[in-house]
């Protein structure tokens, strides 16, 4: 008799082996598993934002504003970014609570951030993110390293 695969009971997480293969999967172009992947860091983060200490603001709570760095709006959390170093340091909480306008969009932060933060790495670090598919935010350090 053949081996039947069993089910995921439902609202069960995901194990990490999943995730992972729904990323490997996603960067090889399956969008099922692109927006598995990227359902899953959404809920994550979003299950995080009520956490003590968290920096980080529910979808739900969200204001859209300006990219601080290109004046783009940003209507969704998940397009929001911290801009340090080319800006102060500025999470999604501290944005909200304090009004703080340092707060740029996915484009300036692959462009612009991502790049000025491999500045100083050893040449060959690698910055991914995470939530790009395709991976077109790899960003390899051409800098000359600590010391």
């Amino acid at each position: 008799m053949p081996k039947q695969k069993k089910k995921k009971a439902p609202n069960q997480e995901p194990t990490h082996s999943q995730v992972m293969r729904w990323a490997v999967e996603g960067v090889n172009g399956n969008i099922e598993s692109q927006i598995k992947y990227t359902n899953y860091w959404k809920n994550a983060w979003n299950k995080y934002s009520y956490e003590p200490g968290s920096t980080m603001i529910h979808e739900k709570d969200y204001q859209p504003m300006n990219c601080c760095l290109c004046g783009k709006e940003m209507v969704s959390i998940h397009d929001t970014h911290n801009p340090a170093p080319l800006t102060p340091r500025t999470y999604a909480k501290e944005a909200l609570e304090q009004n703080l306008p340092h707060r740029c969009c996915g484009e300036c932060n692959a462009t612009r951030v991502n790049p000025a933060r491999t500045e100083g790495l050893p040449k060959g670090s690698v910055l991914i993110d995470m939530l790009e598919f395709p991976l077109t935010s790899v960003h390899v350090s051409q800098g000359k390293g600590f010391g």
